[in-house]
């Protein structure tokens, strides 16, 4: 199923993968990449659960924080998807799967 407006791969090779983002009580929940590649990303946003965080973003690199608090009430397998913004203007849904809930070690 795709979304309007959304395209679900990107000229270059930048095309959507499969994670599964493990969420510990009472941790927060933290995760960055690079993009090695022609794209320039402008913005992201991920949606975990119909929730919404914004990226850090520069040119090539995002980053991902969401407090503990914030995710207390996701249930395992809840929706995650990271929407990146191109500097073309494109909007791409370029990772998406299931959050796992977990304990601390």
């Amino acid at each position: 199923m795709t979304t309007p407006g959304i395209a679900h791969t990107a000229p270059g090779g930048l095309a959507p993968v499969w994670w599964e983002p493990l969420l510990i009580d009472g941790a927060d929940w933290t995760w960055s990449a690079s993009i090695h590649g022609e794209h320039t990303i402008t913005a992201g946003e991920l949606i975990m659960d119909g929730r919404r965080w914004p990226a850090e973003v520069t040119a090539h690199t995002i980053s991902l924080r969401v407090p503990a608090a914030d995710h207390q009430h996701i249930g395992d397998h809840a929706a995650a998807t990271l929407y990146l913004d191109l500097g073309d203007g494109t909007r791409i849904a370029w990772i998406h799967g299931r959050t796992t809930r977990g304990e601390a070690a």
